[in-house]
């Protein structure tokens, strides 16, 4: 994927560190790594309605939002429904491959380069103009200060789930032929 990953592993001792030991004695995983990946982008999707990031702190409105009344990072939808899951013996992941996800989880606020091209005018506020202009653009730099709004990552409550989904996979309730 170009645009962003999490990947959590069962070597996570920050997450699975309450259950040190036993996860590693299991056989069969995979439907908990499925069940974690599923949890994990069913919660990345949640900080789009919510606003916020993964340790709790809200979203800086956009301007689309705070001008025309709608939610930060959600015209269409179409960042937020891109999240997917996968899963394997020992991971789960969320991801999308929207290339934007990077810039919006980590923000933008450095100069960037802007190449010399040409520009072709073909209205001027909003009315059409009676033929197109082409004007020529000189190489300059941009800064789009787009500020971080976190969407992926692991929150104290999504350690809580996890730790809880763990628990009840050890203790039968999604086991599928896992073997101690």
């Amino acid at each position: 994927m170009t645009g962003i990953t999490l990947q959590l592993d069962l070597a996570d001792k920050a997450v699975f560190g309450a259950l040190d030991g036993l996860l590693a004695r299991l056989g069969h995983k995979l439907p908990l790594m499925r069940a974690l990946g599923a949890y994990l982008r069913s919660s990345t999707r949640e900080r789009f309605e919510t606003q916020t990031a993964p340790d709790g702190s809200r979203w800086k409105p956009s301007i689309r939002a705070q001008l025309g009344g709608g939610v930060t990072l959600v015209d269409h939808g179409i960042l937020r429904d891109s999240f997917i899951d996968s899963a394997g013996e020992d991971f789960a992941r969320v991801g999308t491959s929207d290339v934007r996800a990077g810039t919006f989880q980590f923000g933008r606020t450095k100069d960037e380069p802007v190449a010399a091209h040409s520009r072709t005018i073909r209205q001027a506020f909003g009315r059409p103009l009676a033929s197109a202009v082409t004007v020529q653009v000189q190489a300059h730099t941009r800064n789009p200060n787009i500020v971080a709004r976190p969407m992926v990552g692991v929150s104290i409550e999504d350690r809580e789930e996890i730790v809880g989904l763990a628990s009840d996979f050890l203790e039968g309730g999604m086991a599928e032929g896992a073997g101690a």
